[in-house]
């Protein structure tokens, strides 16, 4: 099929008009519903078999597409900002979604809302340029050089960034939810779009606090720093305080007491401090894994959008494609939804167990702080009847400032975990759980 030659005419499109199409590994395409027709202009028997580079601009770098296969051939999904070609020779650009199915790829494409759009557009003139002059390996440096200096250290993380954004940018947008016509319903006969409403919803919750939870790891990562060398100095403290008391002889008695339970109990609080350190640990390293989870979740919104826009359009026109094609299509989608959602899973629970039993060894360490507080009174008191000056007084001051300060990071420490972590993880949970038992009612019978 001869290729149409550009114009300058731009081919525009709804914020509602999400639209998908499949291809098989050589890039033939296989499916698409009725929008992507429509905007590419071709009909459905001229796309069907087709390559789909059938529209692929000029203007796009190679680049580009080569990071798009290289990605999606190694099992893993894509995004992309691209500019197409309609057979009238007009552009649209699309923010694509390119997931692997089985042997073969979805890709889910929707109207760009952010800025990133406009940067990336300058950057792909750059590409262009570079590649005619240098080539492709000299256009991938660049690629690789600009993504660093907007502060993604490669493409997957502007990748995330892109998705993330993108979704962000729609929900804000969009000012009616889901149409819950019960014209819709009776038509299809297959889904009350109640459900999709309230899917889309929970997944909206989820990504919006998976991205704020992902915000507060440098903050538990200092916390967990600070909170360990304060607990050292308590117990060299304390041991100072040991090593003076037993150079008073008979007259330290009391005072190397009450610093061997000082000692004893910054042992105990280094003990618990460990614990807390290993737990906090595995809990950021499931922080770090948030780039599965936030990429799991941006997806399956993504893809409940995609089924959303998919029922609506089927049911305006019944006759776009067949019953039994859109019935093969909602079932990829749902099937796509579901397992997003279960790779996020394991996960999201294992979080929710972390922050409990960090809650509870925090606490259990305000109790030895207290405990301590309270000997280290002791100490200064007994320490005062050999002279408001002597190096005890100092130690024990020394002692009682270190337990405060512990006291406070502790404080702020719970406040993160508590007030903040606990709370966005037991509301994460539960959106999941209405995701996942909802996903589950609207499987074709």
């Amino acid at each position: 099929m001869r290729r149409p030659a550009p114009t300058q005419n731009e081919t525009t499109f709804g914020l509602d008009e999400m639209f998908f199409s499949t291809t098989d590994h050589r890039g033939v395409i296989l499916d698409g519903n009725e929008v992507f027709i429509r905007i590419s202009k071709y009909s459905r028997e001229e796309l069907i078999g087709a390559p789909h580079n059938i529209i692929r601009h000029p203007d796009m770098p190679k680049i580009v597409f080569k990071a798009l296969w290289d990605t999606i051939l190694a099992g893993k999904t894509i995004c992309a900002y691209v500019k197409n070609l309609a057979k009238d020779g007009s552009y649209y650009w699309v923010f694509a979604t390119v997931i692997p199915i089985g042997n073969d790829f979805l890709s889910i494409r929707l109207k760009s809302t952010t800025h990133l759009k406009e940067i990336v557009e300058g950057l792909y003139k750059e590409l262009l340029t570079v590649e005619k002059s240098s080539g492709v390996d000299a256009s991938l440096k660049v690629l690789v050089s600009s993504l660093n200096s907007l502060g993604f250290p490669d493409y997957d993380s502007f990748s995330l960034a892109a998705i993330s954004a993108e979704l962000s940018s729609r929900h804000a947008l969009q000012s009616k939810k889901l149409k819950t016509n019960s014209n819709i319903a009776s038509a299809t006969a297959i889904i009350n779009p109640l459900y999709l409403s309230r899917i889309r919803e929970s997944l909206f919750k989820i990504f919006t606090l998976i991205n704020k939870l992902s915000t507060h790891t440098n903050a538990i990562s200092d916390k967990i720093t600070k909170i360990g060398d304060v607990s050292k100095n308590i117990e060299f403290s304390a041991l100072n305080t040991i090593i003076e008391a037993e150079r008073l002889g008979d007259q330290g008695r009391a005072l190397g007491a009450v610093a061997q339970h000082i000692s004893a109990g910054a042992a105990e609080t280094k003990k618990l401090n460990s614990n807390v350190n290993l737990l906090a640990t595995k809990m950021l390293g499931n922080l770090g894994e948030f780039r599965t989870i936030q990429l799991s979740i941006a997806l399956s919104t993504l893809q409940v959008e995609m089924l959303s826009c998919f029922v609506e359009q089927w049911t305006a026109d019944t006759t776009s494609i067949s019953e039994e094609g859109f019935k093969k299509n909602y079932l990829m989608l749902t099937t796509l939804i579901s397992e997003s959602l279960n790779q996020a899973k394991p996960i999201i629970l294992s979080l929710g167990e972390d922050t409990q039993l960090i809650s509870s060894e925090i606490e259990n360490t305000f109790q030895v702080l207290k405990i301590l507080n309270f000997i280290q009174r002791s100490g200064s008191i007994e320490s005062a009847r050999l002279s408001d000056d002597s190096i005890f007084s100092h130690l024990f001051l020394a002692i009682k400032n270190l337990i405060n300060e512990s006291e406070a990071l502790y404080a702020e420490f719970s406040a993160v975990i508590n007030d903040v972590i606990k709370k966005d993880v037991t509301e994460v949970i539960k959106e999941y759980e209405i995701a996942a038992e909802t996903i589950a009612t609207i499987t074709i019978q």
